[in-house]
């Protein structure tokens, strides 16, 4: 295999890891090569070797690299190997994404790193060097979820002979907040629980992002603390036992989830990262208790639909049908005005909302539905956002002449107090003006009547 080299990714004390490139293919490779320095060092020559031969030994497993070829040369100075290249390592991966990645993620990364251990330890080899540095991070092409390869066995024994081992330096091993006591004390101590250890460390670090210092609970909280106990005894026994405890874990975090058919719109306005739209539909067409409309109804609504984003995504999936949702949301927003106990300046978010289902929405009717409330809300109520809205709503999209006096009855029989010289610049339909200027007289003279009324009243 020809290969020129492209970049030096990474150096250790006594090796070097190299980005590299197949000539004829244009693949790239990692290539991991003894330090000509050390060369003459049985003890780190003997460490690299024996690599290669664990990676020889695991090469069953999907979740450890691959060894895709080795070179020795004694008079040339050369012993090097080379793997699949992967553009990082879990740490830098979870550091740079750790806002992004969602609790499958997690728990898929978790898992193939406990895959791979299990199998490790199913062939009586143990990692001793397990750290978020030594397991590769590739992106799986298919569904882009984190491929996980765990790597670096350079410290690797198998239990079965005790010739690995006597080749181990018993200093500068490991990386210090992974490591186990008794490997610290002792590397031929290292058993299957100095992996548990490591392995406890490195999955509170997925589940948080954050480096295992002063560790805080988490979700994983009772595994870890057992996984990582200072005495070995006290660990998971083997890595089938931490599995299983894992396994319990995972399935009450996931019953948590609340079943499909116990779903409310609160339930889903807490966690909007993704919304099924056609799940939100039905929760919104279905009734509620009249004293708690605005909590358990429109104020969740509202937060889902608050984004032009979600609005649209909402009427991509469901077209048509966003007339029915725009009926009941409207005859929920008259419940929750003559209800008490909600923030009154939330009918600022109602006026948003039916604004923009009327600029986006193409349907006469619901138009008029949209246009009708913001009246109602705008100026019955006199909700001076809310009349803004109104008015920027038809700027923005002209009252059609079909729904024009159906609009200029409603506005009539609300008889409120309204100047028509308030909608100058607003290009409002002759029927439209003509009602507002009778509402206006109707309900000037139904004050009237009433302060004459009350004023006959006190004799």
């Amino acid at each position: 295999m020809n290969i020129v080299q492209i970049a030096l990714k990474g150096s250790g004390y006594f090796c070097n890891v190299k980005q590299v490139r197949e000539e004829e293919s244009g693949n790239s490779y990692a290539l991991k090569e003894l330090k000509k320095e050390h060369f003459d060092n049985d003890d780190y020559k003997n460490r690299l070797h024996r690599e290669i031969e664990l990676l020889r030994v695991l090469s069953e497993s999907t979740n450890i690299i691959e060894l895709i070829d080795s070179f020795f040369d004694e008079t040339n100075k050369k012993l090097y190997y080379l793997m699949p290249y992967a553009n990082f390592n879990l740490h830098e991966y979870v550091k740079n994404n750790n806002q992004k990645l969602s609790n499958e993620d997690r728990f898929s990364i978790i898992e193939q790193i406990i895959s791979a251990i299990k199998f490790a330890h199913s062939k009586s080899v143990l990692h001793r060097d397990l750290s978020p540095n030594n397991i590769l991070v590739f992106q799986n092409s298919q569904d882009n979820r984190p491929s996980i390869k765990v790597s670096d066995f350079g410290l690797g024994k198998n239990e079965e002979s005790l010739s690995f081992y006597t080749h181990s330096s018993a200093s500068g091993y490991g990386q210090a907040l992974y490591v186990s006591p008794e490997q610290r004390e002792k590397l031929k101590d290292s058993t299957i629980k100095s992996d548990i250890y490591s392995l406890g460390k490195v999955i509170y670090f997925i589940w948080t992002g954050k480096d295992p210092i002063d560790l805080k609970n988490c979700g994983f909280s009772s595994l870890i603390s057992k996984a990582i106990n200072e005495d070995p005894k006290d660990r998971f026994q083997n890595i089938e036992e931490l599995e299983k405890s894992y396994l319990r874990i995972k399935k009450v975090m996931v019953s948590q989830s609340i079943p499909d058919e116990y779903k409310t719109l609160n339930d889903l306005a807490s966690n909007m990262s993704v919304v099924d739209w056609h799940q939100f539909h039905q929760l919104a067409l279905v009734e509620v208790n009249f004293n708690s409309v605005y909590s358990s109804y429109v104020s969740p609504v509202v937060q889902i639909l608050n984004t032009n984003q979600n609005l649209e995504k909402y009427y991509r999936e469901l077209g048509n049908e966003l007339k029915d949702f725009t009926i009941f949301f409207c005859s929920k927003l008259v419940q929750c005005l003559s209800t008490t106990g909600w923030p009154f300046k939330a009918t600022s978010e109602f006026g948003s909302l039916l604004k923009r289902i009327y600029l986006l929405v193409k349907s006469e009717e619901v138009e008029l539905l949209c246009l009708k409330h913001l009246w109602l809300i705008g100026y019955k109520y006199d909700q001076w956002s809310v009349q803004s809205d109104f008015k920027n709503a038809i700027i923005q999209k002209e009252v059609k002449e079909y729904i024009a006096p159906q609009l200029g009855e409603f506005i009539v029989e609300s008889e409120v107090e309204c100047d028509l010289s308030s909608f100058e610049g607003v290009k409002l339909p002759i029927f439209v003006k003509v009602s507002i200027i009778e509402g206006d007289s109707a309900a000037k003279e139904k004050r009237e009547k009433k302060k004459k009324d009350d004023y006959l009243d006190l004799f």
